[in-house]
């Protein structure tokens, strides 16, 4: 009791041993021990809506989409013996709400090597919904501890050149290039580059060339790089040279996804002769 007092006082572990004539060891541990028990749930005392609050959980969830009204629910567990307030259920009605029905899981399974999973979203990073694939396979890398940066071409290149404006790019490819384990540079190619900021991207590649996993979405062709890297093709042949060196490329064609809902309402008439969007992933 007396090691609870001197620290609640002020006291460090050090002061209390030095105090009481005890092991620095055995003050930390009865102080750890008291914190425990701080922690502890408490057995409060029971409250005139204990008895009723299984019910009202159970006609919550009954009437899920729909919302039962406070003062609908107060009328029946008054008639079942409750006297307590308005104000009491309300509040308790609002940590039911968070209550969703589970969704059903369909599941099926082939033998090693005949599927995937890939956790599929319409996800929107601006005007362009197309990188719900790559930024899935980074937020997966995350869940396995793989450090990972995600970023487009555009604001990569915004940064690298504000960077070099102010001295310290050799300080952003360290920390910000060669330190994440993955890399993810999306929408490669929708936006052309300055000679300038075409060199500063070249070293992105080259910092990471055999030393980090590099993941790039395009939709350009590889013959059609050098219109993206300020016409350079001499430039544009080196940074491919790294990128596809121990590289798997992914092709990915088919009709718009940003278009699809729009012409299934008939929104916009479908025409065969139109092109299909093509993307492409680089796994370097």
């Amino acid at each position: 009791m007396e090691i609870r007092v001197l620290a609640r006082q002020g006291l460090g572990i050090r002061e209390i041993s030095r105090e009481l004539g005890l092991s620095r060891n055995t003050v930390r541990k009865y102080l750890r021990s008291c914190a425990e028990q701080d922690r502890a749930p408490r057995s409060g005392r029971t409250q005139k809506l204990d008895p009723f609050k299984v019910y009202l959980h159970d006609r919550v969830r009954a009437a899920h989409p729909a919302w039962l009204p406070a003062t609908a629910l107060l009328i029946e567990i008054r008639a079942m013996g409750y006297d307590g307030g308005l104000t009491r259920l309300r509040v308790y009605l609002r940590s039911l709400k968070s209550i969703k029905a589970p969704e059903p899981l369909v599941r099926f399974e082939t033998d090693p090597g005949q599927q995937m999973q890939v956790d599929w979203i319409v996800f929107r990073r601006g005007k362009l919904p197309l990188s719900a694939f790559v930024a899935t396979l980074g937020y997966i890398a995350t869940q396995m501890g793989i450090r990972t940066r995600f970023i487009s071409a555009a604001d990569l290149v915004i940064a690298l050149a504000a960077a070099s404006r102010q001295d310290r790019l050799a300080e952003f490819l360290k920390r910000n290039i060669s330190q994440p384990r993955l890399l993810i540079i999306d929408e490669v190619g929708y936006l052309p580059l300055a000679r300038d900021d075409a060199n500063l991207f070249f070293q992105v590649i080259a910092k990471r060339y055999e030393k980090g996993s590099v993941i790039m979405t395009s939709n350009l062709p590889f013959g059609q790089w050098d219109q993206t890297f300020a016409g350079d093709q001499t430039l544009t042949a080196a940074l491919l040279d790294r990128l596809l060196h121990h590289s798997h490329v992914l092709q990915i064609k088919g009709e718009s996804y940003r278009l699809k809902d729009k012409r299934k309402a008939g929104v916009i008439r479908s025409r065969a002769s139109e092109s299909a969007d093509q993307q492409l992933e680089i796994h370097a």
